[in-house]
């Protein structure tokens, strides 16, 4: 019998139609992240896509990397991602993490 899910810190981001909750999460002495997201696709029909998955803390790290080389690459952020970039919402950011 597997013990119970126990929440250790949650981030949670919300934009005018995308939530995202990234939560850090332990369970039998394994601490993994689980990322949550829901983007409303039309207002009108109510259409939801929802994702959750599950990452081990080594992969989320190595996707950590990923994303910031990919996105601090010049040829990336100023030409083939220029027109996404420039149209992002701003995020509300609430978080369970204290600063000191």
């Amino acid at each position: 019998m597997k013990n119970k899910i126990n929440t250790l810190e949650v981030v949670s981001m919300i934009t005018k139609n995308k939530r995202v909750v990234i939560s850090l999460v332990e369970q039998d002495k394994e601490r993994f992240f689980i990322v949550q997201t829901k983007t409303l696709i039309s207002f009108k029909d109510r259409n939801i896509i929802t994702t959750d998955n599950v990452y081990s803390v080594d992969t989320f790290i190595a996707l950590n990397s990923a994303f910031n080389h990919i996105l601090s690459e010049p040829k990336i952020k100023h030409k083939t991602l220029l027109k996404e970039i420039n149209s992002v919402n701003k995020w509300r950011c609430y978080s369970t993490i204290k600063k000191k």
